[in-house]
């Protein structure tokens, strides 16, 4: 069969019908065997439910033993609920030997069964002689005579066997098992066998129908390389009929329309290069979804155009002191734009009122004849006022006499607590300033009287210290 005169469609539908056919053969194959498998499972399950009642027949048996022998011991009044344990448990003995007469399919077990059912009424009957014996007050010596020639020999004879019963029932419970784990391991053996056949056969009709395909998309492929390397004269032409030779024709189009549109989307992206953020890509040389490409793009820069020029707009009127210009908001991820737009227009206004108010401030404190000083939390000085200054002029001599590197003119980013012979004292009073405080200090002659007040930011953290002279 050759698959050239197929189509790849064709040649596709009968790999995939290949396949699924091998899948189906497996499957019923693996139902089969796995329908195997669990009737062994229920074997040993059945099993284990046939042990299991043997060792509760066992038990049960032993625990009446050890009831018969309690009711010499107890109080007479204790002996009706020993004797009810006694025929619950008789009960239970009944029902376990009938799951196991129903479970029984060796012959080994059926004659334990047997001789279990054949000794068991002498058991029964001596447990029935001592409660007897007990109920109509017979000598201890008499009931203890009947528990050692009766009880005793009844109990050791059906407990031996229920025990040669239990020996036998889990030979058979290994047995069971065993053969189920063979059978186990037999369908997993099988069914990996199979499933590598399978797997191979795939591969087998994958590796056909590629190589049906890959053939006569070699010649595509070397022209595509050549296109790759920037060669968009070549042709794509092919024998094949079908999808390669509609491919190819398909192909030929697209460079000759990809080729036009990346020229044209080149030569916007050099003018934007250069600055000119408004040059657009010519929708009308494109057709089809190039063209709506085309548009889209021109779309989203000239998108991006209005959220600049709308952003030059705003700052270009805060500059000028007009706040009145406010930016519209915009959505998504652009609306980081204008809410950062809207933060600096906040901010501007109020460093601008803020300025204001400072410049009123500093206006007044200079016109003041009060002696004013303005230090950071640090201490570092960032304010004198023109009295204050007037005053350290007319005081310099005076205060070198105690300081002897004071200078006057220099007082603006030193350290308030310069002022001092013990700056860490200082430092550690501005520190914890909270309310006014007033202080006298002496330099030289001078004695000076000292009113510092703590300022405070908008959220009460300490910002500053203002210090009256």
């Amino acid at each position: 069969m050759n698959l050239s005169n197929f189509t790849i469609r064709q040649r596709m539908s009968i790999g995939f019908s290949i396949v699924v056919i091998l899948l189906v053969a497996m499957a019923f194959f693996a139902i089969n065997r796995m329908q195997s498998v669990r009737v062994s499972n229920q074997m040993v399950f059945a099993n284990t439910e046939e042990l299991v009642a043997g060792l509760n027949m066992e038990s049960y048996m032993r625990a009446n033993g050890r009831r018969a022998f309690e009711l010499l011991l107890v109080p007479k009044e204790q002996r009706a609920k020993i004797v009810e344990r006694i025929e619950s448990n008789a009960k239970n003995v009944t029902n376990a030997m009938a799951i196991l007469e129903a479970a029984a399919v060796g012959a080994e077990e059926k004659i334990l069964l047997n001789k279990i059912k054949e000794a068991r009424p002498a058991f029964l009957d001596s447990i029935k002689k001592i409660e007897t014996l007990l109920a109509a007050d017979a000598s201890r010596e008499v009931v203890e005579k009947v528990v050692l020639n009766e009880l005793s020999p009844a109990l050791d004879r059906v407990t031996t066997l229920a025990k040669e019963l239990e020996e036998q029932q889990t030979k058979d419970y290994k047995a069971a098992l065993v053969e189920s784990e063979a059978k186990h391991q037999a369908t997993i053996n099988t069914l990996l066998g199979v499933t590598v056949f399978i797997v191979l056969m795939a591969i087998l009709c994958a590796y056909l129908i590629t190589r049906s395909i890959i053939v006569p998309l070699d010649n595509a492929m070397q022209a595509a390389q050549t296109l790759a390397v920037g060669d968009f004269s070549v042709e794509f032409t092919s024998k094949e009929k079908g999808e390669i030779g509609n491919l190819m024709r398909a192909l030929q189009t697209m460079v000759a329309s990809i080729r036009q549109f990346r020229t044209a989307q080149g030569v916007m992206a050099e003018k934007h290069a250069e600055g000119w953020i408004d040059e657009k890509m010519p929708e009308a040389q494109f057709n089809g979804e190039f063209a709506a490409m085309a548009q889209s793009i021109n779309h989203l820069v000239q998108s991006h155009i209005d959220v600049k020029m709308s952003v030059v707009k705003c700052v270009d009127e805060y500059a000028k002191g007009n706040f009145s210009q406010v930016m519209a908001d915009l959505p998504g991820k652009r609306a980081l734009v204008s809410n950062a737009v809207k933060q600096v227009r906040e901010q501007m206004q109020s460093a601008n009122e803020a300025a204001v108010v400072s410049a009123r401030v500093k206006q007044a404190l200079e016109c003041s004849s009060t002696n004013v000083m303005i230090a950071d939390k640090n201490g570092v000085i960032l304010y004198i006022n023109k009295a204050l200054q007037t005053m350290f002029n007319l005081a310099q001599a005076d205060i070198r006499q105690h300081l002897g590197h004071f200078d006057a003119q220099n007082l603006l980013g030193a350290n308030f607590d310069s002022f001092h012979k013990n700056p860490q004292h200082q430092r550690n009073l501005l520190a914890g300033l909270h309310a006014t405080h007033k202080t006298e200090i002496k330099l030289g002659p001078r004695t000076f009287s000292l009113l510092a007040n703590p300022i405070n930011g908008t959220n009460s953290e300490r910002i500053g210290t203002v210090v009256e002279w």
